[in-house]
């Protein structure tokens, strides 16, 4: 009697517990997964008419796996394509496909295990004229499904994850993503307000850079006989390599009996010390920093072109 009702009872739970498995609750369903996206800006500015770029970092939080994960990315302008998008670097080793679907820049990287991240960079084009702040979204969604109900965390639902990037106006700011021939170089016409303008090229043409002029004060220890003003130069985040700088220094702020070929170079890193830029460059301008040529007079003001090995301010002297 006993050995019967106990199996009665075991009958009823095995039939509980597969309905449970059907209707997908309780103990034995398998939990969503957590979808997160982290930017890092290339640069927190930029300055408009330039690319704004973005380094983006794509996890699975788990506790599931991500089923033919696509990832889209898209500015706040309808249709437009990324100006720069590299590999997408996928840390369970497997790559993705990507192409242009409706107008927009689609990426499938297959499965993506807890835990698993896709990392990118990516830039797009801020149009002349355009103020405020632009911004980037980053689009995910799976291929199970398409239940959208509860707020894209689940597969088969797609969330969209935007990240923004400040504009600035300033004729002493320019900034961005270098794509392609782009020089830096911030604008202006050169005068009281404006004492000096810089331009800059780099060997390597997709990386954030941020030029400033007319920064009041720079860190530099026993710094005199100074022209012009500070300039700050931010490439790759700080990394070191090859930088090709023009500066031209209003001719108001150098001081009479001063000639061209008296002034040089002075390369701050910002805790004090600097290095005078006097010494002209060999063929391959490897002999550290150094002059591409003697500094010349152009009407009223005066050029020095230079190329650095590091980030920092610079500025003339004599």
């Amino acid at each position: 009697m006993i050995r019967k009702r106990l199996g009665r009872i075991a009958t009823i739970f095995t039939a509980s517990a597969m309905a449970l498995l059907l209707l997908g609750v309780g103990s034995a369903a398998a939990k969503n997964p957590t979808w997160g996206v982290s930017f890092q800006k290339l640069p927190t500015a930029v300055g408009a008419g330039h690319d704004a770029g973005w380094a983006v970092t794509v996890v699975n939080n788990g506790p599931s796996q991500i089923n033919d994960l696509n990832i889209s990315v898209t500015s706040e302008i309808a249709g437009q394509l990324p100006s720069y998008l590299s590999d997408l670097v996928v840390s369970t080793g497997f790559g993705e496909t990507c192409g242009v679907t409706n107008g927009v820049e689609v990426c499938n990287v297959g499965s993506l295990p807890d835990g698993a991240t896709v990392t990118f960079t990516v830039a797009f084009h801020v149009p002349t004229g355009t103020t405020g702040s632009f911004d980037l979204n980053v689009n995910l969604r799976a291929g199970t499904g398409d239940t959208g109900s509860d707020g894209g965390t689940s597969r088969g639902d797609t969330k969209t994850f935007t990240s923004s990037t400040g504009i600035s106006s300033s004729n002493n700011f320019d900034g961005g993503f270098t794509v392609g021939s782009t020089t830096f170089e911030t604008t202006g016409n050169l005068g009281r307000n404006n004492k000096q303008t810089t331009s800059l090229d780099t060997t390597d043409l997709n990386i954030p850079v941020t030029v400033t002029d007319g920064i009041s004060s720079f860190a530099c220890n026993l710094c005199s006989n100074l022209v012009g003003e500070w300039s700050v130069l931010d490439v790759n985040n700080g990394s070191s390599g090859p930088i090709k700088v023009t500066i031209m220094v209003w001719g108001g702020s150098v001081p009479g009996g001063v000639s061209p070929s008296d002034l040089y170079l002075i390369h701050a890193d910002g805790t004090g010390g600097y290095t005078i830029v006097d010494q002209l460059c060999d063929s391959t301008h490897s002999n550290a920093d150094c002059l591409a040529g003697t500094p010349v007079k152009i009407g009223n003001n005066y050029k020095i072109v230079a190329w650095l090995q590091h980030n920092g301010g610079i500025r003339g002297g004599f």
